[in-house]
């Protein structure tokens, strides 16, 4: 579908359009945002083409921390300054086709209907787009993740942990677990994240238990990010969230 001529600029066309008008709620722009879902699925992997990032030096610098990483308790800390990377490709000025699924402009656009669209449907296959974009453990979500916060996506992301549909919830809890890979984010992360990951948690029951996938996420967060601010970590950590964190690792 990828190479399908003309859909990808048909459907950004419109939802663009959608998103100047203010029109984000009817079935058409959830239906288009469901379609983009699917075409960022894997986009790296199934279009390789696309995706230059970096040369073999810094691919050998990001090894060797990730293996300083293995060794050290407080390894968030040790990577906090990670490089960087370029992809200029990102900023093409008029990108055609596959290249609008990763361009800045169309992350701008998904954070826009993030920030406008009140359908639970369009607000999943957003988020679930850019968990797409951030989900592969390679250098690809490492610079998706760095243009997502660069873009001031952090706040409204977040704001989705607070939502009652579920599937959204776990949509962007994993959205959030991916970039909190990328270690240059954690310190920005955790002022952001933290509270609402600790709210999250300290509000488990055991009926909860079920859903294991969103709240085996939000504990590896929780953990990734306190070691990133420790100091601030000491503030979200209360009586109700110790006793969540005991009750699930019983439980396990």
């Amino acid at each position: 579908m990828r190479n399908c001529p003309g859909l990808i600029n048909s459907l950004m066309t419109y939802v663009q359009g959608q998103v100047e008008r203010g029109e984000l709620d009817d079935k058409s722009v959830e239906n288009c945002v469901c379609i983009l879902h699917n075409l960022s699925y894997q986009l790296d992997k199934e279009a390789p083409e696309h995706f230059s990032i970096t040369d073999d030096e810094t691919t050998q610098k990001q090894k060797a921390n990730e293996d300083k990483s293995k060794n050290s308790l407080f390894s968030s800390k040790s990577t906090k300054n990670q490089k960087e990377l370029s992809f200029p490709a990102m900023d093409t000025p008029n990108p055609e086709g596959v290249s609008l699924l990763y361009n800045r402009k169309s992350l701008q656009m998904y954070l826009f209907v993030l920030r406008l669209s009140h359908n639970e449907a369009t607000l999943e296959a957003c988020c679930g787009t850019l968990q797409n974009l951030a989900g592969s453990k390679n250098l690809v979500s490492t610079v998706m993740s760095q243009a997502f916060e660069k873009l001031n996506g952090l706040p409204l992301i977040t704001s989705l942990l607070n939502s009652a549909n579920q599937n959204l919830q776990k949509t962007a809890m994993s959205l959030l677990g991916n970039m909190s890979r990328v270690s240059n984010l954690r310190a920005t992360m955790a002022k952001e994240v933290l509270p609402q990951v600790s709210s999250f948690l300290s509000s488990v029951t055991p009926n909860m238990v079920e859903s294991d996938g969103t709240i085996a996420t939000a504990c590896r967060m929780m953990q990734t990010l306190a070691l990133a601010e420790p100091e601030l970590s000491k503030k979200v950590f209360n009586r109700n969230l110790i006793m969540t964190l005991s009750f699930l690792s019983e439980d396990m």
